[in-house]
């Protein structure tokens, strides 16, 4: 289904009810906002494409019900204006893929992402059980894409990825994600103007953050 260069600026819930769609092309248009299960009970869609839109903010669990069964999936979120909250949106919109053979490439290039987990950081800190483990269970099947981005190499980045680093070794020795927690390592730091090019794991191996309080200017 083709809706390219129709300057559509709005998606219902389920507007696509065709339940053997299985590529759905929505670049260059005028979408802003993406609201929960835009995308609902599309079994057998295995391409999205939203790149080139206005989109600035993604609702929880966009794409819900996408797959049932073994498919490779990908989203097209590149070229947009979405936040570093859309990377945990994304990595937390597939709880459904749990018990599937799915797999989903995101892909969110040339966006406005400073961070990688940002808006989590307060939950976080303040408490999470064994339960809510399970919650990342599903990044096995997730990839994301970050590349040409503007990521922030600060303290901030060094805490998300502290997050990152525990959640890894803290999900029960049975799950056969570990690896999944490291989908930032090859990225590139944009700013400051002194690391702009260099890796993130690089850069935050040297950076010096205060334990508490707020981070050190740069």
């Amino acid at each position: 289904l083709h809706l390219h260069h129709n300057h559509r600026d709005w998606l219902d819930v389920g507007t696509f009810k065709n339940y053997w769609l299985k590529v759905i092309n929505l670049s260059h248009n005028s979408l802003v906002k993406l609201i929960s299960m835009a995308f609902l009970y599309l079994p057998e869609i295995t391409s999205v494409d939203l790149s080139y839109n206005r989109l600035k903010y993604l609702y929880k669990f966009p794409f819900y019900k996408t797959c049932d069964s073994n498919q490779q999936i990908k989203i097209y979120l590149d070229h947009n204006d979405l936040d570093s909250d859309a990377v945990w949106k994304v990595l937390s919109s597939f709880r459904h893929l749990e018990g599937t053979e799915c797999t989903v490439d995101a892909y969110l290039e040339h966006n406005s992402i400073t961070g990688l987990l940002e808006h989590i950081l307060d939950s976080y800190e303040q408490h999470l059980s064994v339960d809510d483990l399970e919650y990342f269970e599903t990044w096995k099947h997730i990839a994301v894409h970050l590349d040409n981005n503007p990521i922030r190499c600060d303290c901030n980045l060094y805490k998300e990825v502290q997050i990152i680093k525990d959640l890894r070794v803290s999900v029960p020795q049975n799950w056969t994600l570990t690896h999944h927690f490291d989908f930032w390592r090859g990225y590139k730091c944009q700013s400051p103007d002194r690391v702009k090019g260099s890796n993130i794991v690089q850069v935050l191996k040297k950076i010096e953050c205060q334990i508490s309080g707020e981070c050190p200017k740069t």
